[in-house]
């Protein structure tokens, strides 16, 4: 148990210190005279360093060990909100947005590795279950408190406040157990990865989470301000959205037991992407609040569960090169969310990129989950 706290005390900071300030980089480089693009760009930078670094980080764990890449991760959130706080150049803000993605793969990588390493069954489910549920904490807690700061301090002296858990994150990540895997782990490869049908499914599904949650934590916060809603406003919906994620883990074993792991995705790939398209339609701060529950729990039940999945179905011995692969195909999907519907805000709309995100996720269900059972 005390191998998880550390895990989870680090991954919480880290989650609050992530949500404390990618949606105010957006509001930030909208300051700075950022166009819909060039905010996909940054936003997109989180994700990209994500899918080139991620098999490079499993090699140098396997080197180096986990404590060593949790913390130089966590120095580099640091060094990413210190940037934030002293900037109003575009091109900062950018590198900024890509440090942070850095960080954030190594230490999620890190940490879903140490996860999934308990004893498989309910161990293991129980460790997934309290490890997201702190990330879910996170989540909650981090748009609420980058928004009290943001409009009370201000643009960059509001980012203070996400160095100060980023520094945390970077203590805990001290205590975190050192593990280094074996080298004479097979190398599994990304073609034998795609080559086993259901193995593959599993992994794309949790792509598609990704490439359609991004969208609402890049694109909310102008949708927001589009319809005047205030920025203590926006970070409330987006922490509805975290909370939901969180309370709801704590009920995954049953829902799994009681309607199957890939049923369970069905249903929550279509109903979090009808709910994704209604924060296209509606205007209220109150039916904001309501499908940002909807779409956490919905998304929230998702990321764990294609996980589980992921892990179930691999080898022992593959297990963490897949988690590996698997992290490069999930922010591969979030790196071109930014990118796709940045463009598509300037042909059809911001209202219309939640109506084919939520069409997508709703759709891709039956493709990524069809005769997994």
């Amino acid at each position: 148990m005390k191998r998880l706290l550390f895990i989870i005390l680090c991954c919480f900071s880290h989650w609050i210190s992530i949500y404390g300030a990618r949606p105010f980089i957006t509001l930030l480089a909208s300051e700075c005279g950022a166009n819909a693009g060039t905010i996909g760009l940054i936003s997109a930078a989180f994700s990209a360093v994500q899918v080139v670094l991620a098999l490079i980080i499993g090699k140098v764990m396997d080197k180096k060990g986990t404590r060593f890449v949790m913390i130089v991760g966590n120095a580099i959130l640091v060094v990413s909100t210190v940037i934030l706080t002293q900037t109003r150049q575009i091109p900062l803000i950018f590198i900024a947005s890509a440090l942070m993605g850095i960080s954030h793969i190594m230490v999620m990588l890190t940490a879903q590795v140490l996860t999934i390493g308990f004893r498989k069954g309910r161990e293991r489910g129980r460790a997934v279950g309290l490890y997201t549920f702190g990330n879910s904490a996170g989540i909650f807690l981090g748009p609420y408190f980058g928004a009290l700061l943001f409009e009370r301090l201000g643009s960059n002296r509001g980012f203070y406040g996400v160095v100060i858990t980023s520094l945390l994150s970077l203590i805990f990540s001290a205590f975190v157990m050192n593990q280094k895997r074996e080298t004479t782990e097979r190398q599994i490869s990304l073609k034998e990865i795609i080559n086993d049908r259901p193995l593959f499914r599993t992994v794309l599904s949790g792509s598609f989470v990704l490439f359609v949650a991004e969208v609402n934590t890049t694109f909310f916060p102008l949708h927001g301000q589009a319809l005047n809603l205030s920025v203590k406003t926006i970070g409330t919906v987006l922490s509805t959205y975290g909370m939901a994620s969180m309370l709801v883990r704590p009920f995954l074993g049953k829902l799994v037991q009681w309607l199957s792991t890939y049923r369970l995705m069905i249903i929550c790939m279509t109903v979090g992407g009808i709910s994704m398209a209604f924060f296209g339609v509606v205007h209220s701060a109150a039916l904001f609040l309501i499908l940002g529950a909807i779409l956490g729990s919905t998304l929230g039940i998702l990321g764990p569960t294609t996980m589980l999945a992921t892990a179930n179905i691999t080898p022992e011995q593959d297990r963490s090169k897949v988690m590996a692969i698997r992290a490069m195909i999930n922010y591969f999907g979030q790196a071109t969310s930014p990118l796709v519907f940045g463009y598509l805000v300037s042909v059809i709309s911001i209202n219309g990129i939640y109506w084919v995100s939520g069409a997508m996720l709703a759709s891709s269900s039956f493709i990524c989950v069809k005769d997994q059972e």
